[in-house]
């Protein structure tokens, strides 16, 4: 979609994984110095692009948005967010899916049978274990939820994340079910709503179905490495695993 040539992804990922922890990773000084040079090397990368846009189009998502309105400043943070959100966030979702997927054996293999089930069960994953669980906000009023006030400008911690476990619209919330949205609308906030809504949900969506429907038909036998240690991020805003270790069959040559 940026046209991004292939080779310079690692760097680019690299630079995206600093920029998420330094944004919502307790971290000392030195390492956010560290994170900091990251964020401003993909902010100059990414304005690089936007030149080499307007001096040769391309039929690709950056040339389509340069006559949004929009200042090279602006759209240098909006693309920045997008990468991060386009491959570092949508990576712990694919990762969480596979993790919740393959416990499952039966599931897994249903999966691979039938792969037209996969964009419902990926609506599932969102509202069980959504990679972006939360977010910061400002009040612009005050405001008084259940017994507690909150002033005018305050900074808050939403955890909508909570949301999508309520029983009272999730009946048996706390539980994994592959089939909760199969002919039911979809109605968690894994992306927000309204306005915020995320720029970015159908573009995650379509990352994650690709990746199931490949790997469910080439790897039938996909399965989580006995005895690994599982462990999440340290990351407020973001949700997935450190490192997801899977192993699979290979089948004899006759």
């Amino acid at each position: 979609m940026y046209s991004v040539p292939l080779k310079i992804m690692p760097e680019v990922t690299r630079w995206a994984k600093d920029m998420t922890q330094l944004f919502s990773t307790p971290l000392p000084p030195e390492r956010q110095v560290e994170c900091a040079r990251s964020f401003v090397s993909l902010q100059h990368f990414v304005a690089s692009i936007i030149e080499e846009k307007r001096q040769a189009p391309q039929d690709d998502l950056i040339t389509n948005i340069l006559d949004s309105g929009l200042s090279t400043p602006e759209l240098v943070l909006l693309l920045c967010e997008m990468i991060v959100a386009g491959h570092a966030t949508s990576a712990d979702f694919i990762a969480t899916a596979i993790k919740l997927l393959v416990e499952q054996p039966e599931v897994w293999q249903k999966l691979h049978e039938t792969p037209s089930l996969i964009p419902a069960v990926l609506e599932e994953v969102l509202r069980y274990d959504t990679p972006a669980p939360s977010m910061v906000r400002v009040t612009t009023t005050e405001v008084s939820i259940g017994e507690m006030t909150i002033p005018k400008e305050s900074r808050i911690l939403i955890l909508y994340g909570s949301a999508n476990r309520d029983e009272t619209r999730y009946p048996d919330g706390e539980n994994f079910n592959i089939e909760r949205f199969k002919d039911a609308p979809v109605n968690h906030i894994a992306f927000s709503h309204g306005m915020h809504h995320c720029l970015g949900s159908s573009l995650a969506r379509r990352e994650g179905r690709i990746a199931l429907e490949i790997l469910s038909q080439r790897l039938p036998s996909l399965r989580l490495c006995p005895n690994q240690q599982l462990t999440h991020v340290p990351a407020m805003l973001n949700r997935g695993y450190t490192h997801l270790e899977v192993e699979w069959d290979i089948p004899q040559q006759g």
